[in-house]
């Protein structure tokens, strides 16, 4: 496939030969004639590992200013890097690779690049080799990729493959790199509905780089078939290429492993505080670390594999290692935790610095997996560490690239999620021991268990695992069961999406948009293309119709003869469709009104919500990002990212700061620019409310001085911020973990919700016989009053629980235990306080249940029994169709079935005889 594409004028000027690899069989160009292999693991161990092949050791960050000053030097233009939470676009969540930072838009031709040809250091998270992680020596979850990219149409070509290759192999000859190590294997490359030839560029048993040549795009009607799909030629061929930092940095040293050469201070770091010695001076301890980086590396083994282990053995056997099987493997135990906590601390320290909150979806639920992953290594190592200090060194060593002032931000975002995590993980425990209690002999739980019990609850398989030991059940754990969690939350949901065009369906010209140009207009007159079902296409409108959290317009269209109310108004395609009460003929020219109320209130709600936003943004931070918005006529709200709950002076705050902005009478500006010019002047927050699908995007933004909010929005907004009138924020709720909702008000619907306020509080004012000013004090007193009420109620239950457990009378014995079961008028409480006084005596049982026509159970025994009641109760609430649980001594529970009262009863006495035994 592609064989012609590789046959390159720059392979045959410098004498390259095309061989083919006797392991894989790939074929792949070399200068070496001798060259067996294409140098890719597993075809070749990891033959530079204590051997570089450069003449010279260069660091990440030197080997990040020697790619760059090379291309700048060969007229590439450095990009500075983009955030690795990918807001420009709406299918991917993280950014894998640097050609992700010009995907869809630039790739597709729909956009200019911000420079041809450029070169950028793209800091990447990539989590489907999560689990591989400190096990092969090789693995990330965070790095850099370098990239040199060109876009070449047919009108401005820039380079090609025969540059794209010259410049690779004189940039490793410049790194002291004997060309007759490299290899450039041919590589077949298709991705995200796009393909082309690509080459992997390999030294030494480690791919280094990636070269792709994207010239060409999924198509039904295309002529070349790869993999059983078509494709055809694309209009922009486009240079993909990226070179791995830390691997080029690795590959000049040679060390045992990726993670000594390009996280030595925090490997160091994390080893400093242990009883623990990595000693890399040592080459017998160094020659065992670099034999089993080359077995695991190579091979999707570790070293809880015997047969693994039982080759490094033997490998090491010449060498003098003063180290048994056993501690080798408990220390490369050890090793795993400490390279993994240096992996996940720097891919944390990117994700929040970049704007990302720990949360249960899309990627707070990935930050917070790495979270929770490291602070398992830490518990593995005795918690000798503080997750946040190894966050906050990772952002020291990379100052260069990560903004220092988002320092304490991160800081607070990690403590939160810490006692987040320990505080869900005891209620978890307790959780799995009840599901493990509950499994028949011989049951497994399913991987769609084990997860719920990550995602709901943080517990690890290896913790049930642990827990599952003291109930004889085995657990199963998936080695990728990380990979899995992160491929399960970095699939995007797009919304909207319709199988059918309503343009093709119709056939009709784009309805012209009114709205934007004639903001003001409240009549219009417009031409009927099309009316069918309640249906009407005009040619233009001034109706809004319903996007972006914005309802639709209502009013009507009228004619000579009648009047059509319109109920809702939608877009598809370019084409706005009204629904109305009724037909009108086509070709008839209506006149259209809008229900101006309506309108102004959902624009002043659509402004608010911009100012708001800014507000929150300027008082919490700019981590915080719209998670969606619903706009209506009497109030609006917003959805948005924050890591904790926002306390009530932040609100006023915030409500405080957004009516300082309405009463500035700031411009609100809307314009249509480019793609590249609006993220240029305005970044990627353009995007809080989506990513719209064209070059030139319509942007609002709130402009004095400084630019206090700037959106890509398609809504109806006023003029000028006094135009919103008052905002008032009515209440906040947490409708999820990590985000949060504020519910709002603007212009006349405030005053509607402060005069009902007001209402409620005169109300209540005069209910207390009081005037508002003295309400706090009288509620408080009658407050305190009533607390004082119910704490001589409760004497009284207690002194009422008291006579009847006197009243209650032992039953017969069975097996030397006294039995008091009995039907009793109480609250749930009063049983469970009688039953565990009168089972302070021991070889006591008591099973009580509650008379009425909904049953409650409390069965309680002497702590001297042993004998679990929570199993007796389930088992016994059977009879009444219910249910309940509890601990071993004291359990409680209830069911809707009154006739099977006395059942139940019979059936616990039954079960505690059997489990007396």
């Amino acid at each position: 496939m592609f064989e012609e594409e590789y046959r390159l004028n720059y392979f045959e000027k410098e004498g390259f030969t095309r061989k083919k690899c006797q392991e894989c069989g790939s074929y792949f160009w070399t200068l070496d004639e001798d060259m067996e292999t294409c140098q890719d693991a597993p075809c070749i161990e990891f033959d530079f590992i204590g051997n570089p092949p450069s003449d010279r050791t260069l660091s990440v960050k030197e080997m990040r200013q020697f790619f760059l000053n090379f291309f700048v030097e060969r007229e590439h233009t450095k990009v500075d890097r983009y955030p690795v939470v990918a807001r420009w676009r709406d299918d991917v969540l993280l950014v894998h690779a640097s050609i992700y930072d010009f995907q869809p838009h630039v790739t597709s031709g729909l956009v200019e690049p911000p420079a041809n040809p450029l070169a950028v250091s793209q800091t990447c998270v990539r989590l489907p080799d999560v689990d591989e992680v400190g096990r092969t020596g090789k693995h990330q979850t965070a790095f850099e990729m370098l990239g040199h990219h060109s876009f070449n149409s047919s009108e401005d070509p820039v380079y090609w493959k025969e540059e794209t290759v010259k410049y690779c192999h004189e940039m490793l000859k410049e790194m002291g790199i004997s060309e007759d190590l490299i290899a450039y294997k041919e590589y077949p490359w298709i991705g995200g509905g796009n393909a082309g030839p690509a080459l992997e560029v390999n030294i030494q048993g480690l791919e280094v780089a990636t070269l792709v040549f994207m010239n060409m795009e999924k198509d039904p009607q295309g002529d070349v078939d790869l993999d059983g799909d078509l494709y055809s030629p694309l209009d922009l061929n486009v240079v993909d290429t990226g070179y791995g930092l830390e691997r080029l940095a690795w590959i000049t040293e040679g060390s045992p492993t990726i993670y000594d050469s390009v996280y030595p201070q925090m490997v160091k770091t994390i080893i400093s505080s242990l009883d623990m010695e990595h000693p890399l001076e040592d080459e017998s301890y160094k020659k065992m670390l670099e034999e089993y980086t080359n077995l695991a590396g190579t091979s999707d083994r570790d070293f809880e594999d015997e047969e693994l282990m039982d080759e490094l053995m033997d490998r090491i056997s010449g060498y003098d290692v003063e180290m048994e099987r056993e501690e080798i493997v408990e220390k490369l135990s050890e090793l795993r935790s400490v390279y993994i906590l240096a992996d996940h601390s720097y891919a944390i320290a990117l994700m929040l610095s970049d704007g990302v909150v720990p949360s249960n979806v899309e990627e707070g639920y990935l930050a917070r997996m790495m979270i929770r992953r490291a602070l398992r290594q830490i518990d593995n190592l005795g918690r000798n560490h503080s997750l946040s200090s190894l966050v906050e060194k990772q952002m020291d060593i990379h100052s260069d690239i990560i903004d220092q002032d988002k320092k304490e931000l991160v800081f607070d975002m990690l403590e939160n999620e810490i006692d987040k995590y320990y505080s869900t993980l005891e209620k978890g425990k307790r959780m799995v021991k009840r599901e493990l209690k509950e499994l028949e002999e011989g049951e497994q739980l399913s991987i769609d268990e084990l997860i719920e019990f990550y995602d709901t609850h943080g517990i690890h398989p290896t913790i049930v695992k642990d827990i599952a030991g003291d109930f004889d059940v085995d657990i199963e754990i998936p080695e990728n069961f990380n990979a899995i969690l992160a491929e399960r939350h970095e699939t995007v949901e797009k919304e909207g999406q319709k199988e059918e065009e309503t343009k093709e369906t119709y056939d009709l010209p784009d309805t012209e948009p009114l709205y934007y140009d004639n903001p003001t207009a409240k009549t219009f007159e417009g031409v009927v293309l099309h009316s069918e079902d309640d249906e009407v296409i005009l040619d233009q409108t001034l109706f809004y119709p319903e996007g972006g959290g914005q309802p639709s317009d209502h009013g009507h269209l009228l004619t000579e003869e009648e009047s059509f109310p319109v109920k809702h108004v939608r877009k598809e395609n370019g084409i706005i469709i009204h629904e109305i009460e009724g037909e009108i003929p086509e070709g008839e020219v209506v006149e259209g009104k809008i229900d101006w109320k309506r309108r102004m209130a959902l624009t002043r709600h659509h402004t608010a919500t911009h100012i708001i936003m800014s507000a929150a943004r300027d008082l919490l931070g700019d981590h915080i990002w719209q998670r969606g918005a619903q706009k209506g006529v009497e109030s609006a709200r917003l959805d948005l990212s924050h890591y904790k709950r926002i306390s009530r002076e932040e609100i006023k705050e915030i409500e405080r700061r957004a009516n300082e902005i309405v009463l500035e009478d700031i411009p609100v500006e809307k314009e249509e620019l480019t793609r590249d010019e609006a993220e240029k002047r305005f970044g990627f927050e353009l995007y809080q409310g989506g990513v719209p699908q064209s070059d030139v995007i319509r942007v609002v933004h709130i402009s004095d001085v400084q630019d206090y909010d700037a959106q890509a929005c398609g809504g109806t907004h006023v003029e000028r911020t006094s135009e919103v009138g008052a905002i008032k924020i009515l209440n906040t709720q947490r409708i999820q973990d990590g985000v949060e909702r504020l519910t709002y008000s603007a212009g006349l619907a405030t005053v509607e919700k402060v005069q009902h306020q007001e209402d409620l509080l005169l109300d209540t004012a005069s209910k207390f016989s009081v005037d508002t000013e003295k309400l706090p004090d009288t509620a408080e007193r009658f407050f305190n009053e009533w607390k004082e009420r119910g704490k001589e109620l409760e004497k009284l239950k207690k002194y009422k629980s008291i006579a009847i457990a006197e009243e209650l009378v032992p039953g017969e014995e069975e097996k030397g235990v006294e039995f008091i079961v009995d039907t009793v008028n109480m609250e749930t409480k009063e049983m469970i306080s009688t039953a565990e006084r009168l089972t302070s005596e021991e070889d006591r049982v008591v099973l009580l249940a509650s008379e009425g026509e909904k049953v409650q159970l409390v069965f309680s025994r002497s702590d001297d029994l042993n004998v679990d009641m929570s199993e007796v109760l389930r088992e016994a609430a059977k009879e009444i169709n219910g249910g309940g649980g509890g601990s071993p001594k004291t359990a409680q529970g209830g069911g809707s079935k009154a006739e099977g009262r006395d059942n139940a009863l019979e059936r616990a006495k039954s079960l505690v005889i059997e489990k007396l035994d």
